[in-house]
């Protein structure tokens, strides 16, 4: 990401950017649990801890999120079991959110302010 440009966004930006927004985010890899690549859903970081998505799997899961250094963490329940961390990037407007340690870009992204959902 970096060598194509991509700007690493460090944890409190990632923390105000996200807090009480919604994100959009598009799968670019199918998921171990079975959500298939090309899938858009909505996350809304509702508070400093939980967020609440629709996915392709669930019509409403709620989950914990926080910020660890410079990586955004949740729960994952549905899609894949356990947490993940993800590196988080800014390459010309667009969000991408990179799998660590892996490094695998797994979804891409956009921010919209509150929670257009009504989560």
């Amino acid at each position: 990401m970096k060598s194509a440009g991509g700007r690493q966004l460090p944890g409190a930006e990632i923390k105000r950017q996200y807090l009480g927004n919604t994100v959009y985010v598009l799968l670019l890899k199918d998921s171990s649990g079975g959500a298939k690549a090309g899938s858009v859903f909505p996350l809304y970081h509702r508070d400093e801890r939980v967020r609440i998505a629709r996915t392709p799997l669930a019509s409403r899961l709620e989950a914990n999120w926080w910020i660890d250094g410079n990586s955004y963490c949740n729960e994952q329940r549905v899609m894949n079991a356990g947490h993940q961390c993800y590196t988080a990037y800014d390459m010309a407007g667009t969000l991408w959110l990179c799998l660590q340690p892996a490094g695998d870009c797994l979804f891409t992204g956009r921010i919209v302010p509150g929670n257009p959902e009504g989560f």
